[in-house]
């Protein structure tokens, strides 16, 4: 594999006026190279990095025009911390689409730093199995006219910070998201306090796709009301929810589908002044209710 450093070297010419797109796929990053500056490229679509450290580059990372920002995961790849995260990605005024995957910021990550991306519209977050968490990564992100966010295979205590804040602060963090997609971690499902804080943090939703290992504990946080840590008032989960799709990503052979519990929380959620209008099922659940004698 050519190492990252040659090929960076080799494409600096090509940081143009006019440059569009570019992909690092699958660089291997070696441990022995210093940092090095990418600079220019004013209409810059897009950039996708795989492999690549933040450590390996100086802020800023001019991608004035970006629509589309990956920063894949890999086995060489360095750690960094989120002050040089955000100093590299700052200022992005055009990015759209941002995408974090794996351990870009290791186990103990703190938000001592700010990104401003006022044109962020959609937002992932792999953490790629248990120990690669990216921990208060939503505290770090300022994006008012944020729509979508993508949690995959995250855990609790990736959220956990980002939680306790939004219990003492007096201002909604997220006030435009309205779909939210869970792809909850094989190995650590949320429990039913975990889905109430998770409801509490993003009360937006209208959208809600989740591919799950344990449906019941979702499904009974979403049909009771429940008090405001903050308060003793009384209120329904995602109120303007309107549109529920299960996934079956993480569904394993036998798992419980939980239509009792899916049918019940329909029912109450009629019942509170907050329908569930549109209920969307994966094929493999579709199958496995016919299977049961449900069609």
């Amino acid at each position: 594999m050519t190492d990252s450093l040659h090929i960076c070297q080799t494409l600096q010419p090509l940081f143009c006026s006019t440059l569009k797109y570019i992909e690092h796929h699958r660089l291997r990053t070696s441990t022995s190279v210093t940092k090095y500056h990418v600079k220019g490229a004013p209409s810059l679509k897009s950039i996708y990095l795989d492999g690549v450290s933040f450590r390996h580059f100086q802020p800023p990372l001019a991608v004035a025009a970006t629509k589309t920002l990956h920063t894949e995961n890999h086995p060489f790849q360095v750690a960094t911390t989120c002050e040089k995260f955000c100093s590299v990605l700052s200022p992005s005024l055009a990015l759209t689409r941002l995408t974090i995957s794996g351990s870009v910021f290791g186990t103990f990550w703190t938000p001592d730093g700010t990104l401003e991306l006022p044109s962020l519209r959609f937002l992932t977050i792999r953490a790629q199995g248990s120990l690669s968490i990216i921990p208060a990564l939503p505290l770090a992100i300022c994006a008012p006219n944020l729509e979508s966010m993508r949690l995959e295979t995250v855990v609790n205590a990736d959220l956990e910070p980002f939680f306790q804040i939004v219990d003492v602060s007096a201002t909604q963090k997220y006030c435009s998201l309205r779909s939210l997609t869970i792809y909850d971690s094989d190995q650590n499902g949320f429990t039913r306090s975990e889905w109430r804080d998770l409801m509490h943090a993003f009360p937006t939703i209208t959208h809600f796709t989740l591919s799950y290992r344990s449906l019941g504990e979702f499904l009974l946080s979403l049909q009771s009301r429940h008090r405001v840590p903050t308060s003793s008032a009384m209120i329904t989960p995602w109120p303007n929810l309107h549109t529920l799709a299960l996934n079956d990503n993480t569904l394993s052979v036998g798992a419980d589908i939980g239509l009792y519990l899916l049918h019940q929380a329909v029912l109450a959620r009629t019942v509170l002044g907050h329908p569930i209008r549109t209920i969307s099922l994966s094929d493999l659940i579709i199958d496995q209710l016919r299977r049961g004698g449900i069609n």
